[in-house]
């Protein structure tokens, strides 16, 4: 994360705050995990909650979660809060939270065997094309979903927002 964060960062303060959620995002999933006290699972709502948590606002109108019930294992907790974080960062950085008004709707369901993830964010500034540059974030997103859990990421790169499609096998996440 570092080494490939390093070249990929605007300036040394980009780097620092980037990298400082990561690890940030990694303690939160390994400190669920330690806690859990040989419990076999975390519930999804409860990771998602703990890594959005320290970019809401007091009102805690920035993130709208919805999603089903469902335990995942404590070995797909890391990558599940290293996708999150990296999607909230980018919000952060170019998407809809970006400004003060700007929101992200996460909701989660099950169908044919898979976790459906869908981060839709809205508010922010008018998007006006694909972005071009793929940085390590883009690269860390592609290498858990795909290559850990064998599951697939989309981007609909609307106007008004991203929508990122996450689908996993269930086989990969579940407790």
């Amino acid at each position: 994360m570092i080494r490939f964060g390093a070249k990929s960062a605007r300036d040394k303060d980009d780097f620092s705050q980037t990298l400082t959620g990561r690890m940030l995002a990694l303690a939160s999933a390994h400190e669920m995990v330690m806690t859990k006290d040989k419990v076999d699972a975390a519930d999804l709502d409860h990771v998602i909650r703990s890594i959005v948590e320290p970019h809401e606002h007091d009102a805690g109108t920035r993130f709208l979660l919805n999603g089903t019930t469902m335990s995942v294992r404590p070995q797909s907790i890391s990558g599940l809060a290293l996708v999150i974080n990296e999607l909230a960062t980018n919000a952060i950085k170019y998407g809809a939270l970006a400004s003060e008004e700007g929101q992200v709707s996460i909701s989660w369901d099950t169908e044919d065997d898979a976790l459906n993830v869908r981060w839709e964010e809205r508010g922010g500034a008018a998007i006006e094309a694909v972005p071009e540059r793929i940085g390590f974030g883009s690269r860390l997103l592609d290498t858990t979903i795909v290559r850990q859990f064998g599951g697939t990421l989309s981007h609909d790169w609307r106007r008004e927002g991203v929508v990122v499609s996450i689908k996993l096998p269930l086989t990969a996440i579940l407790g």
